[in-house]
């Protein structure tokens, strides 16, 4: 460690347990700052440096305060040799704090009234600069004393979010790691490595340094915090103002899959004070794989038709303590999750229920990310209470642009993989089941969205998509409109005839379409019972995702499910309740347990449907 004479201005080297007590600079760099190759040829004295006068003012400082020596970091350390550079940075927090005393310099301070908006409070290596040292004394830039650290707690914690605690004792152990890298979040540095660099110390871990390497920085960072600490709030950055929870959360049409880990400290910036809290169950440290991390962790599912699940983090908020966060994931191979959305609150009805996995949570491949498959299976849910002859709703065409075709026996669409947008509509119409059923209640043709045709787009683009489409019947085209809009007026906007639909998607005209999912369910008519409280319900769901035909190919399965649901209106509130009718699901859940079958596809009932795959 090399010291500055504050009398001499001359610099020494100390090495061990020889190394006298020192006075600390705490600055902002500027431009034309002295070196150590500076001080050694000419001396602090002789130089007229624009930003030699905090040096001068520094040693002044430390005789008046009979301190001997002086640290400045501008001129103590051989920026030209990396091995010093790397040891002198991994070492710095401890000097900070092994200091007698700490001069902040606040160079665009003129007095007291200017001093919560110093460029001091914004940069990332002075946060271990207030930190580290037990006295720091602030001074402007005349250096007129300001107070000290314990005299403007009050202040530097409305400045900075750091409890007045903290700042009065230097004890930071028990603060959590999200809380620690929030005060970071506002911060910033010359160079991105040194966003995680500026950290090491304030979590206690050592690491080499690699100008050069960018984001990869704070990543290893993380990965050395997690190798000393089991705090399960190092992954919980993302927060929003306000959290939804497992039912108000909805997935981004085209999800920014992520690893468990931050990109910076700016993750971390939230308006909560999240804090640890029980763990629900006692999970092994996490296992660093690769870019990402193995935990094995309580896990809660929304429900059965979603393609995404919940991690439960040891952790908590002030405001909402009786609610875990939790941190949604989605599996984007067989063995690999990456988290897919923002922080929820994951309240007891559900972590009660939550039972531990193991997986392994990471960013997908650049290769993976934007997934081009060949071709759609279409899957048509296996019922085994009902058979095609009871259908409600039924395939009937089967239309693809010049780029796809479809193959009747395999039920499958070839794609073209370097094509992007819409590539086929499917085209469902009433069966004469279904009008037999609606004739025969109370009040036929009412209902909350009475529909008798529709048709299901499915597109490519980064990731395979798919639209609903309400379809208007040539001969019965104004009926099927007034239906609509007395059922459900916001379908009108997008409802249109089938040889419409056809000639926008030759022309790839999206512009009038709802918004692209990767799964829905729809309501698709309802009709009353004996009851006035009762009504029966069809709902339709569509699931597409990528999945694996055989070791090698990968194609987009859409998972077509048409069942009915009891809706019951009770009596006191006028509430109205979904239940799943006994003869049509005996399984929820039936998406997530349906496996990949090709005995199965061969065992369903499917209708022979023309194909429209006419060349334009």
């Amino acid at each position: 460690m090399r010291l500055i004479n504050t009398r001499t201005f001359v610099v020494h080297e100390f090495s061990g347990d020889s190394i006298p007590d020192y006075a600390i600079l705490s600055h902002t760099w500027g431009e034309d700052e002295c070196t150590l190759q500076d001080v050694l040829e000419k001396g602090i004295e002789l130089l007229e440096r624009k930003n030699s006068g905090k040096i001068r003012y520094c040693c002044q400082q430390a005789v008046d305060d009979e301190i001997g020596w002086a640290w400045v970091d501008t001129c103590c350390i051989d920026k030209t040799s990396t091995a010093e550079l790397s040891e002198a940075i991994n070492s710095m927090f401890k000097w900070y704090r092994d200091a007698k005393i700490c001069y902040a310099y606040l160079a665009d301070v003129k007095d007291i009234d200017e001093f919560a908006t110093s460029r001091w409070w914004t940069r990332g290596w002075t946060l271990q600069e207030l930190l580290a040292p037990q006295n720091v004394q602030f001074y402007s830039s005349d250096w007129t004393l300001l107070g000290s650290k314990s005299e403007l707690q009050d202040v530097i914690q409305k400045i900075t979010g750091i409890d007045v605690f903290v700042l009065s004792t230097g004890n930071f152990s028990q603060a959590c790691i999200a809380k620690r890298m929030s005060w970071a979040a506002k911060r910033s540095t010359t160079r991105i490595e040194d966003q995680a660099y500026s950290l090491m110390g304030i979590f206690d871990v050592n690491m080499p340094l690699i100008y050069g390497e960018g984001k990869k920085a704070f990543l290893r960072l993380q990965q050395e915090i997690l190798r000393i600490s089991d705090d399960q709030t190092i992954f919980a950055w993302g927060a929003t103002d306000v959290f939804p929870d497992m039912h108000g959360f909805h997935m981004a049409r085209i999800p920014q899959m992520h690893s468990l880990f931050a990109d910076s400290p700016a993750n971390f910036r939230t308006s909560h004070e999240i804090m640890q809290a029980i763990n629900l169950e006692d999970s092994p440290p996490p296992i660093i794989h690769g870019n990402g991390v193995r935990v094995q962790y309580p896990v809660c599912e929304k429900g059965p038709h979603d393609s995404y699940e919940f991690i439960v983090l040891a952790c908590t908020t002030r405001g909402t303590p009786r609610a875990y966060l939790g941190v949604p994931v989605k599996s984007w191979d067989k063995a690999f999750y990456a988290r897919c959305g923002q922080l929820i609150l994951i309240f007891p009805g559900h972590w009660k229920q939550a039972r531990g996995k193991l997986m392994v949570v990471k960013e997908p491949l650049p290769d993976l990310v934007s997934p081009r498959p060949s071709k759609w299976q279409i899957i048509r849910v296996p019922h085994n209470a009902s058979t095609r002859k009871q259908d409600l709703f039924v395939l009937d065409e089967v239309f693809c642009l010049p780029h796809a075709s479809y193959n009747q026996t395999e039920h499958s669409i070839s794609l073209s993989p370097s094509k992007s947008g819409p590539h086929t509509a499917l085209f469902f119409s009433s069966s004469a089941m279904f009008e037999e059923k609606a004739q025969s209640r109370a009040q036929p043709g009412t209902g909350i969205f009475p529909m008798r045709s529709f048709a299901v787009v499915l597109g490519v683009s980064k990731y395979p998509w798919t639209v609903f489409i309400p379809i208007l019947r040539d001969a019965h085209e104004d009926e099927d409109f007034h239906r609509i809009l007395n059922g459900a007026a916001k379908m009108v906007t997008w409802c249109m005839r089938k040889d419409d639909l056809k000639q926008k998607l030759r022309l790839d005209d999206l512009a009038a379409f709802p918004r692209r999912r990767r799964f829905f369910d729809m309501l698709l008519a309802v009709w009353g019972d004996r009851t006035a409280f009762f009504y029966r319900n069809l709902e339709i769901s569509v699931d597409v995702d990528i999945g694996q035909v055989n070791l090698v190919d990968e194609a987009v399965f859409v998972l077509i499910d048409i069942y009915q649901v009891w809706i019951r209106r009770t009596i006191a509130s006028q509430t109205i309740a979904f239940t799943h009718s006994a003869d049509t699901t005996a399984a929820e859940g039936k998406h997530d347990k349906f496996k990949v079958d090709w005995a199965t596809f061969d065992q369903l009932e499917w209708p022979s449907c023309p194909t429209d795959d006419s060349k334009i």
